[in-house]
């Protein structure tokens, strides 16, 4: 429990050493943590979600996607979909300290898409999903520090998870129980590219178009 604490000061320490100083070097890196006047529609827009718990993973609560969900991320214009069936972890926070930041807490949304990206693994993408974590974080109203010791925690240990296998798992949103993959790793995490300004009117034409089709027991 100690340790744990202490780690997460230390990460805590870190983040804003990073903040102050670019101990990470990514000044290079044009900046995408601000929001600036973006009406920010798709935080309203619902994430169909299945929730449980996972044994395997210090009882944390893990979630299965019911349907397809869709995220824009602005600076880019890129649509992501994160799959029916999908199975999030949302943020690792270790079970012990939990009660200081919560796993499914505003930055729940933000962790999904960044499971999906982490999961797909697209090759030199890492630091962009990292990027867009901090950003989905900002448009869900979660705080400067927290965000910041959550996006510094992925840069620093993120590395062997990005395109893992066990990240891309899949689960029948119905029996609860898992399932093949139902298609293979796409070479990119997304799958259009708007102005996000428009995904509001564009959502459910967007849905239909790069709708999932999983192999599950109510197709």
């Amino acid at each position: 429990m100690r340790v744990l604490l202490l780690f997460l000061v230390i990460v805590a320490a870190l983040a804003f050493a990073a903040v102050k100083f670019d101990v990470l070097g990514t000044s290079d890196v044009a900046p995408v943590d601000t929001v600036d006047d973006f009406v920010v529609e798709q935080a309203q827009l619902s994430m169909p979600l299945v929730l449980l718990r996972d044994p395997r993973k210090q009882s944390r609560r893990v979630s299965i996607l019911s349907d397809d969900w869709l995220y824009c991320y602005p600076p880019t214009g890129k649509v992501y979909r994160v799959p029916r069936g999908y199975l999030t972890d949302f943020a690792s926070i270790p079970e012990a300290v939990q009660g200081l930041i919560n796993p499914f807490g505003d930055h729940a949304e933000a962790a999904v898409i960044h499971d999906w990206l982490y999961a797909v693994g697209e090759e030199g993408k890492r630091l962009e999903a990292d990027q867009i974590f901090r950003f989905a974080m900002q448009e869900q109203g979660v705080g400067f520090l927290p965000r910041r010791t959550m996006y510094q925690s992925v840069r620093m240990g993120g590395n062997e998870a990005y395109g893992a296998d066990q990240e891309w798992t899949f689960f029948d949103p119905l029996t609860l129980k898992p399932v093949e993959p139902p298609f293979e790793k796409p070479a990119d995490a997304h799958v259009a590219e708007i102005p996000c300004d428009e995904f509001e009117t564009q959502y459910f034409e967007l849905r239909q178009t790069y709708i999932s089709y999983g192999t599950f027991s109510d197709d």
